[in-house]
């Protein structure tokens, strides 16, 4: 099972250091965009997408629900 955590959207002057994003996801969140990368390579993988920034308040509730962090 894969987390991914952000609260941003998909925005051209980032992609040049955010790999894992295209141009077809600009204006959506980065968190659908980065999960569809993830499936495209790995069908069967588990994604679940936290559309939220990480902060002190919510990181123990989310990465209570994984094994390693990165």
């Amino acid at each position: 099972k894969l987390g991914i955590v952000d609260h941003d959207k998909v925005e051209l002057n980032n992609m040049h250091r955010q790999i894992i994003h295209t141009e077809a996801y600009i204006g959506q969140p980065k968190v659908k965009s980065a999960a569809a990368a993830c499936r495209s390579v790995n069908s069967s993988i588990e994604v679940v997408e936290h559309e939220e920034a990480l902060r002190t308040s919510n990181a123990l509730e989310i990465f209570s629900k994984y094994v390693s962090f990165l």
